[in-house]
């Protein structure tokens, strides 16, 4: 196995405009919200933290502390197409995508993890958890982006 991938996608209340100005908007208590917290099954007293490296108008760096593990990642913003690209350690890469949904939005991800080196050879090990693991943090966005922006969750999630 060369590595994990995801495709998940949410149907959000919620204008394109808004669910995507809501996605870029990014802070450093992105991965402490309760509604966050609640939705990714976080166990009681999970620790997260985002440091900021860099900033610019259209991307970002930043390191993500989660569960004791450190992350970094350079965030890429694509406003006219409604796109955001992240990538980062160990051959991550996942885009995010806003597009038009009846009176709605729907969200998607798409992404991947490729490590190389040794950590090829561990993936086997740890892909079902990454998968799992994404897919939380997924549904975590996603019911953060509807309580911020007070919109009723879409049922069937």
């Amino acid at each position: 196995m060369a590595g994990v991938s995801w495709d998940l996608e949410a149907r959000v209340k919620a204008p394109p405009e808004a669910a995507y100005a809501w996605l870029t908007d990014y802070t450093e208590d992105d991965h402490s919200r309760p509604a966050f917290l609640r939705a990714a099954g976080a166990k009681p007293g999970t620790k997260a933290t985002r440091k900021f490296l860099a900033r610019g108008p259209d991307s970002l760096q930043l390191e993500d502390t989660w569960g004791g593990r450190k992350f970094q990642s350079t965030v890429r913003f694509d406003r006219q197409a409604k796109t955001i690209t992240i990538e980062g350690e160990f051959g991550y890469r996942a885009v995010w995508r806003v597009t038009p949904d009846g009176t709605g939005s729907k969200v998607q991800v798409e992404g991947r993890m490729q490590p190389s080196g040794a950590f090829k050879l561990l993936m086997p090990l740890f892909a079902g958890k990454m998968k799992a693991e994404t897919t939380k943090d997924f549904h975590g966005h996603i019911a953060d982006l509807e309580a911020e922006l007070g919109v009723a969750p879409q049922a069937g999630r």
